[in-house]
């Protein structure tokens, strides 16, 4: 059954189990700390317009868990959310947001069968500080918007699969660093600002038309039968650009 917390709730520990499906409604204050509070073949709905998750500890997702964050989401520890058995879902349709800490948080399948992320049309994952990761044998689909700040990192890092129609926007001397993963780029996906998407190695799959301001090729597969535009610039030091699809450089561009 579902229980549901109406004020606050602090969770550092311990595991939360069953077919029940606790919300934390919008107006309640949620904090998350601790070495390892687990979520076990359980569905959280976060809620939360002021949650936070601070400190450097495990949040552990087991058998089945589905973690869903239609509210806010605040990162300001550099913790790890993770898969530690069967097959799980973080699911993204409010804003989780990394802050304060210098280092990374990180989201990734350590032990399980499956960790599948969705960042849904209406979710927000924003960088304001460090780096944010998702990868090591996730599915990663982005449908909505991953907003990079100057000197920040997001990081997708072996990304076993996923695609999305979503938008990448990484502002001045922000970065996307895609690394030995596997991702599809559908119609609607955008990449812009003046921070730098890089491809250095794995298969990026652009399967309708999208445009990049900013684009680095160092290793791996550009792919897909689509028109892919590069409006500001496109440094091309390695790895391939394949299949039936173009990659236009505008008038404009620095290649």
């Amino acid at each position: 059954a579902a229980l549901t917390v109406d004020n606050s709730f602090a969770w550092s520990g311990g595991t939360q189990g069953g077919a029940g499906s606790p919300p934390v409604v919008p107006g309640a204050a949620l904090t998350i700390s601790g070495a390892n509070p687990i979520l076990s073949a359980r569905t959280f709905n976060q809620q939360s317009t002021t949650g936070s998750w601070s400190g450097t500890g495990t949040i552990g997702l087991q058998a089945g868990a589905v973690f869903n964050n239609s509210g806010t989401l605040t990162a300001t520890g550099d913790g790890l959310l993770r898969n530690d058995s069967g097959s799980v879902t973080f699911n993204n349709s409010g804003s989780f947001i990394k802050t304060t800490g210098a280092g990374t948080t990180t989201i990734d399948r350590s032990g399980g069968a499956a960790f599948t992320i969705n960042n849904t049309g209406t979710g927000t994952m924003e960088v304001q500080s460090g780096t944010l990761q998702v990868g090591g044998a996730v599915v990663f689909n982005q449908d909505g918007l991953v907003n990079v700040a100057g000197g920040t990192t997001f990081a997708l890092p072996s990304v076993s699969s996923g695609a999305g129609s979503g938008d990448y926007v990484i502002a001045g001397t922000g970065l996307v660093s895609f690394t030995n993963s596997t991702q599809t780029l559908n119609a609607g996906a955008d990449i812009s600002g003046a921070g730098l998407f890089s491809v250095g190695s794995g298969t990026l799959t652009v399967a309708a038309a999208v445009s990049a301001d900013n684009l680095a090729q160092s290793g791996g597969t550009i792919t897909g039968g689509a028109v892919l535009t590069v409006d500001n610039s496109l440094a091309w030091s390695g790895g391939t650009q394949g299949g039936a699809g173009t990659t236009t450089v505008a008038p404009t561009a620095a290649l």
